[in-house]
């Protein structure tokens, strides 16, 4: 494929960037699936499949430097390029030779996603020596009736899938909020997550912050719990509610603590009123680090949502322009406190909280937000799932499934075929035809411009399932599990490793041993700034000599 029409940077040239201060964006285009079993270190996943449905959120200003990676040769940074160019961004950069010519320049190639938060995780416990409890000594104290208190720091839908008994959820950022007012002085209170990172986290957020009781972290987590043959329970929803905020007053306290003692600015309303009405290059990025529901609910305009323990968890999928300014959001300069303080010893450089007093008067839209302008979406046929059955029965339509392999494996509409957006070209010429395509899409974004594509390859009309799977299953319509239907492998993600799809127990242990060995790995990389336990280092910093290049990580 052509790719004359980009410039290249070379990889002593990406090298130079990551150790400066420039603005800029690292993305590798290929899916998710390709992209964990091996990757540049501060190269954010942002594949073919949804790329116009996220690139504005992700990158406000289009003139900010975007350099596309893939593996070499296989022309999925060049498609993501046209994309781009399409989409109104025009300073591209595709990495010449891609990953391989990084591994050639003597750097590392990591498996896994979200490798950078995961590996800062196994810093911290490192540093503070966050306690930990193993899963066989709370498994007793929970029976002895102890004075033990469990939450699990994930979110809801985590939650749901998957929990410890007794476990209550409180979301990372919300622990400080509400679990000291809930628990007696003398019980010991004990964070879990699935793994390990957001565990050590919000146990130490606690302990960092002055919370006197006990507080430990569950030993590798939901995946430690079963490897030590303990049962864990499904289809729970019992989230913490938020506490009066009278009595909050301590906490407050204890958030300004952190604020001191790391350098975090709280900028005024009216300050970031006028910063929003400048050049946006000269803007920080806006992240509301509250719950999605609370988002929804009513939020400042601009703002992007990155729930606090998801934005430690995630850092590369809520932030990928290096070295922009962040400024944290929330209702009660607790949540925004704690994440900025997390952040800055991550090694992000310019992290500050916007004073909370007045921002419920200016949280002036609502809903969940679409940042790509609407005159970018192409039109788009819609179908109702009742139609659609019975275009199905009648044989004149064809189902496409663009959601993800999870989704489907799960649960989908009868006969539907599986298929990766980003291989549209090799499974299109196979399909059988039929007078015209429906496809089913995560969101309507992503579908209509899928739909734009097929249509040109496939020569049918092609429309999109209003309300996707969903409205189909709340149609009392019946739905068919597995794979056996899928056109393409279910390469568009990194499954889980409790999941069918992830390898289950094996891949938890492979799993577990991975995160574990992170820290080490990460530290010879260009661009690492963590500096755990101290306000951040101002200045950039070098590698140290590099190990033999390869890729590090579980077969996940």
């Amino acid at each position: 494929m052509p790719t004359d029409e980009f410039e290249f940077i070379d990889a002593p040239g990406l090298e130079a960037l990551l150790l400066g201060n420039q603005r800029f964006a690292l993305f590798d285009a290929r899916d998710e699936g390709l992209f964990a079993k091996s990757h540049m270190l501060f190269a954010c996943s942002l594949s073919l499949a949804d790329l116009e449905a996220r690139l504005f959120r992700l990158v406000p200003w289009q003139r900010t430097l975007i350099v596309l990676t893939s593996e070499e040769g296989d022309g999925m940074a060049a498609r993501a390029a046209r994309r781009c160019l399409g989409l109104g961004y025009s300073n591209l950069r595709l990495l010449r030779g891609g990953n391989q010519a990084w591994q050639r320049h003597g750097k590392s190639l990591f498996r896994g996603i979200h490798v950078p938060s995961k590996a800062f995780g196994e810093l911290v416990e490192a540093h503070y020596h966050t306690p930990m409890i193993e899963a066989a000594e709370l498994h007793d104290l929970m029976a002895s009736g102890a004075k033990v208190r469990v939450f699990d720091c994930r979110p809801p839908n985590e939650f749901h899938r998957m929990s410890l008994p007794t476990a209550r959820n409180c979301p990372g950022a919300d622990l400080l909020s509400r679990v000291p007012a809930m628990v007696d002085h003398d019980e010991t209170i004990v964070i879990n997550c699935a793994g390990r990172t957001r565990g050590i986290l919000g146990a130490q957020s606690l302990i960092s912050a002055g919370v006197r009781n006990r507080v430990v972290t569950l030993k590798n987590g939901t995946m430690g719990w079963h490897l030590a043959g303990f049962p864990l329970e499904s289809g729970r929803s019992d989230l913490v509610e938020p506490v009066d905020p009278a009595q909050l007053d301590g906490v407050r306290r204890m958030a300004a603590n952190l604020r001191e003692r790391f350098g975090i600015a709280v900028l005024d309303m009216s300050a970031w009123l006028s910063q929003a009405e400048g050049e946006p290059a000269g803007r920080p990025l806006l992240l509301d680090v509250r719950g999605p529901w609370e988002y929804q609910a009513g939020h400042l305009p601009g703002s992007r949502n990155a729930p606090g323990g998801q934005l430690l968890q995630a850092t590369d999928y809520y932030v990928a322009v290096r070295n922009t300014p962040l400024l944290l959001a929330d209702d009660d300069g607790i949540r925004a406190s704690i994440t900025a303080a997390w952040l800055l010893q991550m090694g992000l450089r310019d992290v500050s909280v916007l004073d909370h007093r007045d921002m419920s008067r200016h949280m002036t839209e609502s809903g969940p937000a679409c940042w790509l302008p609407a005159r970018l979406i192409p039109p788009v046929d819609t179908v109702d799932a009742p139609r659609l059955a019975r275009d199905m029965e009648d044989g004149t339509t064809l189902v496409l499934d663009l959601g993800s392999s999870d989704d489907y494996y799960k649960g989908h509409i009868p006969r539907s075929r599986f298929v990766m957006r980003s291989r549209l070209a090799h499974s299109v010429p196979a399909l059988p035809r039929l007078p015209c395509v429906t496809l089913v899409a995560d969101d309507a974004v992503t579908g209509a411009f899928a739909a734009r594509e097929i249509a040109g390859r496939y020569g049918a009309p092609v429309r999109l399932l209003q309300g996707g799977r969903q409205a189909w299953r709340e149609a009392g319509l019946p739905m068919q599990t597995g794979l056996e239907d899928a056109v393409d492998p279910p390469e568009d993600m990194w499954h889980i490793p409790s999941s069918p799809l992830g390898g289950l127990d094996s891949a938890m242990r492979d799993y577990l041993s991975w995160e574990i060995d992170l820290a080490a790995q990460v530290a010879r990389e260009p661009g690492t700034r963590y500096s755990v336990g101290d306000r951040p280092d101002p200045s950039p910093r070098a590698p140290a000599p590099p190990a033999p290049a390869q890729a590090a990580g579980p077969r996940n």
